[in-house]
């Protein structure tokens, strides 16, 4: 379904030797990741220049009305359930190697907060939201699962355009105020849109390898960090990043023994 102009040049801007499903290219949607479920084939992209339902993780809203933003969606296939838990860190580390790519360095909070150094600050650059469902055979939303398969939909915002006052919240930025702070020249849409996909796809095929697992911790900033992290009910956790766990959880060393996180907020406490 590549009809408009626009998706079109998505899909020929395209790193070649794959199929992609559906290509949709909007101006405005209420929630890419709402849109792309009502399509079919694996590897459909739904990308828009504003969106103004979005979600994010927790339930909480995400939107950007002025246009300044990239949103996009994408259904990832067959993802067996034991490998689940390494798709959300797989889509951060693509994201931060696309900006590698366009030399705008960035590093990973766990489990996928994109975040880019500005002025001594840790800015968070993307949202990130990944929403697991029973998979389908081709054929669309009245198919039968698949059987053992889990279908992913993963969803990417990324501040491109904003200036300062522009920024949804004060720990926010850009990708073009990270380009300011280094020099280099912003990336269009038209540039970054297709390098993401691309990027965000390569971490997606290597889910549930060893080399996936060494690059992420690599990249992740909260291992040897002190933290807190504030769980889903209501507790607090103070302590130290200590590793990434086979199963993508994190792993935090306080009072002396591990502790296992599989859902909260993390904060990195700063050096002072």
């Amino acid at each position: 379904m590549t009809s408009s102009p626009a998706a079109q040049g998505l899909r020929a801007a395209l790193r070649g030797g794959r199929v992609w499903g559906d290509l949709v290219v909007v101006d405005e949607v209420g929630s890419t990741n709402v849109e792309v479920t009502r399509l079919a084939e694996p590897w459909s992209v739904v990308l828009a220049r504003r969106q103004t339902a979005g979600r994010g993780r927790r339930g909480r809203s995400w939107s950007d009305s002025e246009g300044l933003g990239l949103a996009c969606s994408m259904l990832v296939p067959g993802t067996p359930p034991d490998d689940l838990g390494w798709v959300p860190l797989a889509v951060g580390l693509g994201v931060r190697d696309c900006l590698s790519g366009l030399d705008l360095p960035t590093s990973l909070k766990w489990p996928n907060d994109v975040l880019a150094d500005i002025a001594g600050e840790e800015r968070k650059v993307c949202g990130i939201l990944c929403e697991a469902r029973p998979g389908r055979a081709k054929g669309g939303p009245a198919a039968s699962p698949a059987a053992g398969a889990t279908e992913v939909v993963v969803g990417v915002g990324v501040n491109l355009d904003h200036d300062r006052g522009q920024l949804p919240v004060e720990t926010a930025t850009s990708l073009r105020l990270l380009a300011e702070e280094h020099a280099v020249a912003p990336p269009d849409r038209a540039e970054i849109a297709p390098s993401l996909l691309d990027a965000v796809r390569d971490r997606l095929e290597q889910v549930g390898s060893d080399s996936l697992r060494s690059d992420y911790r690599a990249a992740c900033a909260t291992i040897g960090r002190q933290v807190v992290v504030h769980r889903p009910d209501g507790s607090v956790l103070h302590g130290v990043g200590e590793d990434v766990a086979p199963d993508g959880r994190l792993v935090v060393l306080a009072d002396g023994s591990s502790a296992t996180v599989s859902a909260g907020d993390v904060q990195h406490v700063r050096h002072r």
